[in-house]
């Protein structure tokens, strides 16, 4: 696990990381960037099982081979987040 010894760090790696996501899932999802919250499960914007291998692809092309339960060990963009600055940074 990660830890931060700069908080003003973490934030901007925080604020980074759910940008990167938020883009992927607004256009996966085909609503808008700014209507997307963190917080929400993904179930609440009807992502579906043929989105998550969508995603899922998308996102081995950035960081390599992932979990294919990666989305139902993580049911929100916060979570997914936080996975990912402390696993892949």
């Amino acid at each position: 696990m990660t830890t931060f010894t700069d908080p003003e760090h973490h934030s901007q790696l925080k604020n980074a990381t759910q940008a990167f996501f938020v883009g992927i899932f607004a256009r996966e999802c085909a609503i808008d960037s700014s209507a997307f919250k963190p917080a929400l499960t993904f179930e609440s914007y009807g992502i579906n099982s043929v989105m998550i291998v969508n995603l899922t692809r998308q996102l081995e092309q950035v960081f390599g081979g992932l979990s294919k339960t990666l989305f139902f060990e993580y049911q929100t963009l916060e979570d997914l987040c936080t996975y990912f600055i402390d696993n892949h940074s």
